[in-house]
């Protein structure tokens, strides 16, 4: 019975924290200046054709831009760079 309870109570308490970051920016979430100046970056001509996993590769060695490929893929597509 006590285990019953206090799983029970560990999921409203779980909830209750979901529920109060609801609405808020995320902590993973880069920086708008990142975006523009890796977006700048690609709109080069050296740059002209790759696709999202080599950009996020060429930014993180060359340009020190870390971003994951999904997040280069959604920038691109939101820059007109890339098709979907």
């Amino acid at each position: 019975m006590f285990a019953g309870c206090w799983i029970a109570s560990r999921a409203k308490a779980t909830l209750r924290w979901f529920t109060l970051l609801r609405g808020r920016r995320s902590n993973r979430k880069l920086d708008e200046k990142t975006k523009e100046k890796a977006l700048v970056i690609l709109q080069r001509d050296v740059y002209r054709g790759f696709g999202p996993t080599l950009a996020a590769e060429y930014w993180a060695s060359k340009h020190d831009i870390h971003a994951g490929r999904e997040t280069v893929r959604t920038w691109m597509i939101e820059g007109k760079l890339w098709r979907a």
